[in-house]
């Protein structure tokens, strides 16, 4: 996977063909429990907004792209120097991205929660407490 491409997908000047595409092989099991991810990162930064990983859930939700592609994702924004967000003041992003990269701890991957992932994207849910005053 290439942050170039991932950006490019962001600002709509690559096509979610094109992200499902340069995806494919980034994750190589190397164990039972291991995997390796096979990142190329961008030579700029790039501020990740809400309105982003919107985009990717309705890729899901209508059929574009698979559910299981935001692991690499997810990995791939939690992992980078160059993807940022204000995690103060986007708590939102940094918790559905860590809930991406990690779905066997947090949600599996399927449409019903990329739906409620694009809920607390909105606002429209609440992000779970996870130990939160």
């Amino acid at each position: 996977m290439r942050e170039e491409v991932l950006k490019r997908y962001f600002e709509a000047r690559a096509s979610v063909e094109e992200l499902e595409s340069d995806l494919a092989g980034s994750r190589e099991k190397v164990s039972e429990i291991e995997y390796r991810l096979h990142i190329v990162d961008m030579d700029s930064d790039f501020e990740v907004k809400r309105d982003h990983l919107l985009k990717l859930c309705d890729a899901v939700l209508h059929g574009e792209l698979e559910a299981e592609s935001l692991r690499i994702i997810g990995d791939a924004l939690m992992m980078s120097d160059h993807f940022t967000w204000d995690g103060d003041r986007e708590e939102v992003i940094s918790e559905v991205t860590f809930c991406w990269s990690a779905p066997e701890i947090n949600y599996p991957l399927t449409n019903e929660s990329v739906a409620m992932f694009r809920r607390w994207l909105l606002g429209e849910e609440s992000l779970p407490k996870r130990g939160r005053e």
